[in-house]
């Protein structure tokens, strides 16, 4: 099962950096923001307390925000996956610190297709930039396909030629370019694991009831970093 079998959309990032440097980017610019985040702590890749909570992606407008990073580690070294509380996967803070961390951020965006108005997208973003997007979405009553910029060597352009808008870019597709990747996955049970992971948030962020116990205590535990 994938991970919307419990969440109707859900969002993430694939950052160009470890996990250490994708951290004190987001804290320096929570803090240039005003908006500096109070919680920063060990945990483990789960994204239900995010996910459940009242102040959860399903219950804009996100006043109050959490970010859950995970390393992983594929072809092209360690990346970081971002998974936020803000519903459009927090596009705004990765726009912003891709202006400072070198590479391609990839922001993902899914929904089950059976929703109102889903939304299956991918977007390549570099120094600010939105150098690939594509996406298939149902607007009012119809579906719109989108794409621009260059082709990515993950993608299989055929999919895009299907007669039907909605099947051209569905989230079966786009877990098969992440698993080509080799930065993770839309199973369930990655997003919902014991894997070692990194919480930042607001300190009245309130994570929902039943949550796992955090790896370590309140003090900031990554290697390498003070």
């Amino acid at each position: 099962m994938t991970i919307l079998s419990l969440y109707e959309r859900f969002s993430f990032s694939i950052l160009p950096c470890s996990l250490g440097v994708a951290r004190e980017a987001i804290l320096a610019q929570s803090a240039a923001w005003g908006k500096p985040l109070a919680v920063d702590r060990a945990t483990v890749r789960d994204v239900r307390p995010i996910f459940d909570s009242p102040d959860g992606p399903a219950h804009p407008p996100a006043v109050r925000k959490a970010i859950l990073l995970s390393e992983v580690v594929g072809p092209e070294g360690v990346k970081t996956l971002f998974v936020s509380s803000v519903a459009d996967g927090y596009s705004s803070m990765v726009y912003t610190i891709s202006g400072n961390l070198p590479g391609l951020h990839l922001a993902v965006q899914i929904s089950r297709l059976s929703i109102e108005y889903p939304r299956n997208a991918l977007t390549a973003i570099k120094s600010q930039e939105a150098v690939r997007v594509i996406y298939s979405m149902k607007d009012a009553s119809s579906w719109e396909f989108f794409e621009r910029g260059r082709i990515l060597p993950f993608e299989q352009i055929d999919f895009y030629k299907a007669r039907r808008k909605r099947d051209r870019l569905t989230p079966d597709i786009i877990d098969r370019y992440i698993s080509k990747l080799g930065y993770g996955t839309l199973d369930e049970v990655f997003w919902t694991s014991n894997e070692a992971a990194h919480l930042i948030c607001d300190a009245s962020f309130r994570l929902a009831e039943g949550c796992k116990p955090d790896m370590g205590s309140s003090e900031v535990n990554i290697k390498g970093v003070s």
